[in-house]
């Protein structure tokens, strides 16, 4: 495996982590103002590790210039097993079959982030810049 590929996946899964971190604080305190927040803390908490894991792929396809779909999917890979092993070391009602299914729920989202998140080519003008520019 490529090291920079590696590199650029763990940096976009930590980036996707604090990200999802941070909406889940944001969404839960949203939560609390409803009048039944128990009811939506579920929701919210999926919502949160599915904009977590897109980021985590967006991110990755700006670090790796190259190959984003497959970075994306690694970020999103990383980022699914510490979301698996914070559910699995928490006390609550594990089930493996739905940790499967948001586990490869959270490897499409940053495969699609990664796809998303790939550099746009220079348009015709900045390529001319650049080559005169190069030329002196």
């Amino acid at each position: 495996m490529n090291r920079m590929l590696l590199i650029s996946s763990l940096k976009g899964a930590a980036l996707g982590l604090i990200a999802a971190i941070s909406l889940l604080l944001l969404l839960n305190g949203l939560a609390m103002q409803a009048a039944d927040p128990d009811r939506l803390v579920p929701l919210l908490s999926h919502i949160a590790q599915g904009l977590g894991a897109w980021i985590a792929g967006l991110a990755t396809a700006r670090f790796l210039k190259e190959k984003s779909a497959s970075a994306g999917a690694l970020a999103g890979g990383f980022f699914a097993i510490v979301i698996l092993l914070g559910a699995a070391f928490t006390d609550g009602a594990f089930s493996f079959l739905t940790a499967i299914i948001v586990c490869l729920a959270l490897v499409a989202l940053g495969t699609v982030g990664g796809c998303l998140g790939k550099p746009k080519r220079a348009g015709h003008a900045a390529r001319r810049r650049a080559m005169m520019k190069r030329m002196g």
